[in-house]
Protein backbone atom coordinates (compact mmCIF):
# COMPACT_ATOMS: atom_id res chain seq x y z
CA UNK A 1 0.00 0.00 0.00
CA UNK A 2 1.59 3.30 -0.97
CA UNK A 3 2.24 5.66 1.87
CA UNK A 4 2.21 9.42 1.69
CA UNK A 5 4.76 11.76 3.12
CA UNK A 6 5.86 15.27 2.51
CA UNK A 7 9.55 15.78 1.87
CA UNK A 8 11.73 18.84 1.85
CA UNK A 9 12.74 19.06 -1.80
CA UNK A 10 14.55 21.82 -3.55
CA UNK A 11 11.69 22.89 -5.81
CA UNK A 12 11.75 26.33 -7.35
CA UNK A 13 8.76 27.43 -9.36
CA UNK A 14 8.45 30.47 -11.59
CA UNK A 15 5.97 31.42 -14.27
CA UNK A 16 7.05 32.21 -17.18
CA UNK A 17 20.15 13.25 -28.32
CA UNK A 18 27.14 8.83 -31.56
CA UNK A 19 28.65 6.99 -29.46
CA UNK A 20 27.87 7.12 -25.84
CA UNK A 21 25.36 9.17 -23.99
CA UNK A 22 27.88 11.48 -22.26
CA UNK A 23 27.98 13.43 -25.54
CA UNK A 24 25.18 15.47 -23.98
CA UNK A 25 27.44 16.89 -21.30
CA UNK A 26 28.50 20.43 -22.03
CA UNK A 27 30.00 23.31 -20.12
CA UNK A 28 29.30 22.93 -16.43
CA UNK A 29 28.36 19.26 -16.71
CA UNK A 30 24.77 19.86 -17.82
CA UNK A 31 22.70 17.37 -19.81
CA UNK A 32 20.35 19.18 -22.18
CA UNK A 33 17.75 16.49 -22.83
CA UNK A 34 14.82 18.30 -24.45
CA UNK A 35 15.19 21.79 -25.89
CA UNK A 36 13.54 20.80 -28.12
CA UNK A 37 16.28 20.83 -30.76
CA UNK A 38 16.23 20.51 -34.57
CA UNK A 39 17.27 16.83 -34.59
CA UNK A 40 14.40 15.87 -32.30
CA UNK A 41 11.87 17.73 -34.42
CA UNK A 42 13.14 16.17 -37.68
CA UNK A 43 13.17 12.64 -36.22
CA UNK A 44 9.64 12.94 -34.89
CA UNK A 45 8.36 14.25 -38.24
CA UNK A 46 9.93 11.15 -39.85
CA UNK A 47 8.19 8.93 -37.32
CA UNK A 48 11.44 7.57 -35.85
CA UNK A 49 12.94 8.10 -32.39
CA UNK A 50 16.20 10.06 -32.50
CA UNK A 51 19.47 8.35 -31.60
CA UNK A 52 19.63 7.37 -27.91
CA UNK A 53 15.85 7.76 -27.58
CA UNK A 54 13.66 4.71 -26.96
CA UNK A 55 9.97 4.31 -27.72
CA UNK A 56 7.89 1.59 -26.12
CA UNK A 57 4.25 1.10 -27.04
CA UNK A 58 2.14 2.15 -29.98
CA UNK A 59 1.30 5.83 -29.71
CA UNK A 60 -1.02 7.49 -32.18
CA UNK A 61 0.33 9.16 -35.31
CA UNK A 62 0.15 12.61 -33.73
CA UNK A 63 1.15 11.59 -30.20
CA UNK A 64 4.65 13.10 -30.35
CA UNK A 65 5.64 16.25 -32.21
CA UNK A 66 7.31 19.61 -31.77
CA UNK A 67 5.01 22.61 -31.79
CA UNK A 68 4.43 25.85 -29.95
CA UNK A 69 2.33 26.88 -27.00
CA UNK A 70 2.12 30.61 -26.41
CA UNK A 71 4.97 31.10 -28.94
CA UNK A 72 7.29 28.77 -27.00
CA UNK A 73 8.43 25.60 -28.83
CA UNK A 74 8.08 22.35 -26.91
CA UNK A 75 7.86 18.60 -27.23
CA UNK A 76 4.12 18.07 -27.62
CA UNK A 77 2.87 14.88 -25.99
CA UNK A 78 -0.69 13.61 -26.42
CA UNK A 79 -2.21 10.78 -24.42
CA UNK A 80 -4.49 8.31 -26.19
CA UNK A 81 -6.03 4.87 -25.95
CA UNK A 82 -2.72 3.04 -25.34
CA UNK A 83 0.22 3.43 -22.96
CA UNK A 84 3.61 4.45 -24.31
CA UNK A 85 7.04 5.48 -23.03
CA UNK A 86 9.45 7.86 -24.80
CA UNK A 87 12.75 8.23 -22.96
CA UNK A 88 16.31 9.37 -23.53
CA UNK A 89 19.00 6.89 -22.47
CA UNK A 90 21.55 8.32 -20.07
CA UNK A 91 24.35 7.12 -17.83
CA UNK A 92 24.60 10.21 -15.67
CA UNK A 93 26.02 10.20 -12.18
CA UNK A 94 23.33 11.19 -9.70
CA UNK A 95 25.97 12.69 -7.43
CA UNK A 96 27.49 14.80 -10.24
CA UNK A 97 24.20 16.00 -11.80
CA UNK A 98 21.54 15.89 -9.10
CA UNK A 99 19.23 18.67 -10.26
CA UNK A 100 16.46 18.31 -12.83
CA UNK A 101 14.79 21.33 -14.37
CA UNK A 102 11.97 21.48 -16.91
CA UNK A 103 9.21 23.71 -18.23
CA UNK A 104 5.76 22.34 -18.86
CA UNK A 105 2.49 23.62 -20.25
CA UNK A 106 -0.34 21.35 -19.23
CA UNK A 107 -3.75 20.82 -20.79
CA UNK A 108 -5.03 18.75 -17.86
CA UNK A 109 -7.98 16.37 -18.04
CA UNK A 110 -11.22 17.35 -16.39
CA UNK A 111 -10.76 14.74 -13.68
CA UNK A 112 -7.88 12.79 -12.14
CA UNK A 113 -4.10 12.92 -12.35
CA UNK A 114 -2.68 13.98 -15.72
CA UNK A 115 -1.94 10.80 -17.75
CA UNK A 116 1.36 12.27 -19.01
CA UNK A 117 4.23 12.40 -16.56
CA UNK A 118 8.01 12.61 -16.47
CA UNK A 119 9.84 9.37 -15.60
CA UNK A 120 13.38 8.94 -14.29
CA UNK A 121 15.07 5.52 -14.06
CA UNK A 122 17.86 4.87 -11.55
CA UNK A 123 20.27 1.96 -11.01
CA UNK A 124 23.53 1.29 -9.20
CA UNK A 125 26.74 1.67 -11.20
CA UNK A 126 27.66 -1.99 -10.64
CA UNK A 127 24.20 -3.35 -11.54
CA UNK A 128 23.65 -5.48 -14.68
CA UNK A 129 23.48 -3.61 -17.97
CA UNK A 130 20.93 -5.96 -19.53
CA UNK A 131 17.90 -4.66 -21.39
CA UNK A 132 15.03 -3.44 -19.26
CA UNK A 133 11.65 -5.13 -19.10
CA UNK A 134 10.02 -2.77 -21.58
CA UNK A 135 12.74 -2.92 -24.26
CA UNK A 136 11.21 -3.07 -27.70
CA UNK A 137 12.55 -4.74 -30.86
CA UNK A 138 16.21 -3.66 -31.20
CA UNK A 139 16.10 -1.45 -28.11
CA UNK A 140 18.86 -2.10 -25.62
CA UNK A 141 17.98 0.41 -22.95
CA UNK A 142 19.82 -0.41 -19.72
CA UNK A 143 17.95 -1.81 -16.77
CA UNK A 144 16.60 0.60 -14.20
CA UNK A 145 15.45 -1.02 -10.96
CA UNK A 146 14.12 2.20 -9.43
CA UNK A 147 11.70 4.52 -11.24
CA UNK A 148 10.11 7.74 -10.08
CA UNK A 149 7.33 9.52 -11.93
CA UNK A 150 6.90 13.29 -11.65
CA UNK A 151 3.22 14.08 -11.95
CA UNK A 152 0.64 16.82 -12.42
CA UNK A 153 -2.07 15.95 -9.92
CA UNK A 154 -5.78 16.62 -9.96
CA UNK A 155 -5.41 19.42 -7.41
CA UNK A 156 -2.59 21.67 -6.28
CA UNK A 157 -2.99 20.62 -2.66
CA UNK A 158 -0.70 17.59 -2.89
CA UNK A 159 2.28 19.44 -4.28
CA UNK A 160 5.54 18.15 -2.77
CA UNK A 161 3.98 14.80 -1.83
CA UNK A 162 5.72 11.48 -2.41
CA UNK A 163 3.75 8.25 -2.92
CA UNK A 164 5.58 4.95 -2.53
CA UNK A 165 7.82 3.31 -3.24
CA UNK A 166 5.98 0.12 -4.15
CA UNK A 167 7.23 -2.94 -6.00
CA UNK A 168 6.07 -3.11 -9.61
CA UNK A 169 5.00 -6.46 -11.11
CA UNK A 170 7.81 -5.82 -13.60
CA UNK A 171 10.38 -6.12 -10.81
CA UNK A 172 11.35 -2.52 -10.17
CA UNK A 173 10.63 -0.15 -7.33
CA UNK A 174 8.20 2.59 -8.34
CA UNK A 175 7.38 5.90 -6.70
CA UNK A 176 5.48 9.07 -7.58
CA UNK A 177 6.30 12.69 -6.84
CA UNK A 178 3.62 15.36 -7.17
CA UNK A 179 5.29 18.46 -8.59
CA UNK A 180 2.20 20.48 -9.52
CA UNK A 181 -1.51 20.10 -10.08
CA UNK A 182 -4.91 21.62 -10.59
CA UNK A 183 -6.86 22.75 -13.63
CA UNK A 184 -6.51 26.32 -12.47
CA UNK A 185 -2.77 26.15 -13.11
CA UNK A 186 -3.11 24.59 -16.56
CA UNK A 187 -2.75 26.21 -19.97
CA UNK A 188 0.28 28.31 -19.07
CA UNK A 189 4.02 27.68 -18.85
CA UNK A 190 5.62 26.79 -15.53
CA UNK A 191 9.25 26.01 -14.78
CA UNK A 192 10.03 23.55 -11.99
CA UNK A 193 13.22 22.15 -10.48
CA UNK A 194 13.82 19.19 -8.19
CA UNK A 195 16.84 17.79 -6.38
CA UNK A 196 16.85 14.16 -7.56
CA UNK A 197 19.56 13.18 -5.09
CA UNK A 198 17.39 14.30 -2.17
CA UNK A 199 14.34 12.60 -3.63
CA UNK A 200 16.35 9.39 -4.19
CA UNK A 201 17.68 9.50 -0.64
CA UNK A 202 14.15 9.85 0.75
CA UNK A 203 12.79 6.98 -1.36
CA UNK A 204 15.68 4.51 -1.39
CA UNK A 205 17.96 5.27 1.58
CA UNK A 206 19.57 1.81 1.30
CA UNK A 207 21.14 2.83 -2.04
CA UNK A 208 24.05 5.27 -1.83
CA UNK A 209 23.78 8.21 -4.22
CA UNK A 210 27.57 7.94 -4.70
CA UNK A 211 26.94 4.62 -6.48
CA UNK A 212 23.74 5.60 -8.28
CA UNK A 213 23.30 6.68 -11.89
CA UNK A 214 20.40 8.00 -13.90
CA UNK A 215 19.75 5.46 -16.68
CA UNK A 216 17.00 7.32 -18.51
CA UNK A 217 14.71 10.35 -18.41
CA UNK A 218 11.60 10.89 -20.51
CA UNK A 219 7.84 10.67 -20.52
CA UNK A 220 5.23 8.02 -19.88
CA UNK A 221 1.72 8.58 -21.24
CA UNK A 222 -0.86 6.21 -19.83
CA UNK A 223 -4.04 5.30 -21.67
CA UNK A 224 -7.00 7.57 -21.20
CA UNK A 225 -10.45 8.25 -22.63
CA UNK A 226 -10.12 11.95 -21.85
CA UNK A 227 -8.40 14.54 -23.98
CA UNK A 228 -5.01 15.36 -22.44
CA UNK A 229 -1.90 17.04 -23.80
CA UNK A 230 1.32 18.43 -22.42
CA UNK A 231 4.18 20.55 -23.80
CA UNK A 232 7.69 20.06 -22.42
CA UNK A 233 10.72 22.29 -22.93
CA UNK A 234 14.14 23.00 -21.43
CA UNK A 235 14.42 19.60 -19.75
CA UNK A 236 17.94 19.37 -18.35
CA UNK A 237 20.16 17.84 -15.65
CA UNK A 238 22.75 20.00 -13.98
CA UNK A 239 24.80 20.41 -10.81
Amino acid sequence: MPFRRNVLLLVLTIMTGCAKTPDLVGIGGAYNIIGPDHDLAVALRAGQPPIHWHLKGEPGADALSVSEAENVPGLTVRAGSTDYWFVRELHASLLATPYLSWSWFSNPPTKGTHPIRLVIGFADLDSPQKASWWSNMSSDLPLADRVVAIEWAETALGRGTVLGPTQSPNNYSYARYIARGGNEFGNRWWTDNVDLSLLHRQLWPQHSIKNAEIRFIGIWASSTKQSARMYLANLRLFR
